[in-house]
Order: C-alpha cells, then structure tokens, then sequence
C-alpha cells in the first residue's frame, strides 16, 4: 500500500473521526446521567447547520427539513426532537449492493448474495450483500473500508448502497457536531464515488502526530 494512503487512513481515523466521536459519546453519556429526556432541539440550533452548510429549510409540523448540495452532493436532513435523519445521494462506480451495520433492527437482506471482505474488522461490523459478489470486493478497496468503518465509529448507519448514505444522529447533537458528521457523511460519498481526495493537515504538529501515528498503528487494521 502507498504512502499517500497510508497517510489518508490515518488522517482520516485520528484526526477526523476522533474528535467527533468523542464529543457524540459524552454528550449522551451526560443525557443517561441526567435521566431526563432531551427537550427537542431549538429551531435556531437548526438554522445554524442549514446556513453552516449553505442548506434550504423549511419547518414541517414535528421537524425542520433541510436540503441542498454540499459540493456535487445532494443532502437532506430532517432534524426532529429526537435526532436527525441525514441522507447524502452520490453515484458509485458499482451498482446492486448493500451495506448495513451488523445488527440492524432485526431487518435482514433478500435475494441477494452476502459478500465477506477478509478485513475482520470490517465484516464484524457490516453486513455486506451483492448480486455481483466479485464486483463488490473489488469495489471495497482498503480506504472505502477504513471510510466506511469511520462513519460507523461516528454516527449510526441505517443504509449504505449505490446511490444514497443513510444516517441518523441524536438528540444531542450540537449544531457543530452535526455539522462534522454531515461533512464526513459527504467525504464518505466521495471516497465511494471516487471523487474525493485525501485532505492536507495544515498545521505541522498535527502533521507530525498522524505520521507518529502511522508508524506506530498495526498493520491488520488497515488491510
């Protein structure tokens, strides 16, 4: 594997995801302790993501609509009290497959062929089904994998196929935190429709700590 995508795998596990993840995790572990529900998120909370994001809104009876595009990208996010549905439609270079987390609400797949990757981290985590199974792993190639396993570690995934990212936040999202997983929802659709390229750290500290980083990270893990 090359530098370049070692470089990419790193910089987008510890420098994107991390930081996101963290803040998702103590947000709704301070939900759980405080035993309360959350009250439903102020309609200024969304219109701090739909002008982030250069996104059109528009107040439904129980939600806030929002839709747009975000560089060649359609976006959609229906934001109600008790989270947000965000869906990002992109074009894959393959058709017929999809990808759902493990443990999906009971729902299982039809008709189609389930595919396994060899990457045990990745087949822990998806279940992964294609009418044209050698297509398929020839499609998930060691950086969708290491994309797709981010998104996961981030947010919950209800669907992943050719044409449409399918995610779901909570209630205690911040506006920014939204926003964060919206844009790695949309780098996501890049990296599959093979358009996006690996970000460049700016500052030369960060820089150093993914290349620590790098040397130190076991090989299996980006297999």
């Amino acid at each position: 594997m090359s530098t370049a995508t070692f470089f990419f795998i790193a910089f987008v596990a510890f420098v994107i995801v991390k930081p996101l993840v963290m803040r998702l995790l103590a947000s709704t572990g301070s939900a759980e302790r405080s035993g309360t529900d959350q009250a439903a998120t102020p309609s200024s909370d969304w219109n701090v993501v739909a002008s982030t994001l250069g996104l059109r809104t528009a107040p439904r009876r129980r939600s806030q609509y929002m839709w747009g595009t975000i560089g060649e990208f359609s976006v959609s996010l229906d934001g109600r009290s008790g989270g947000a549905k965000i869906e990002v439609e992109y074009e894959s270079t393959l058709r017929d497959f999809d990808i759902r987390p493990k443990v999906h609400n009971g729902r299982r797949f039809t008709n189609a062929e389930p595919v396994l990757t060899g990457n045990a981290e990745f087949d822990a985590a998806f279940e992964t089904h294609s009418h044209r199974p050698e297509e398929l792993l020839n499609f998930l190639t060691p950086v969708r994998q290491v994309a797709l396993l981010a998104l996961h570690s981030a947010v919950a995934i209800d669907e992943i196929d050719e044409d449409e990212i399918e995610i779901r936040l909570p209630a205690t999202c911040s506006p920014s935190d939204t926003i964060e997983a919206v844009e790695l929802a949309v780098y996501v659709a890049g990296v599959l429709s093979g358009t996006a390229t690996p970000p460049t750290p700016t500052a030369t500290s960060r820089h150093n700590d993914v290349q620590d980083t790098l040397m130190s990270a076991p090989q299996d893990t980006i297999r």
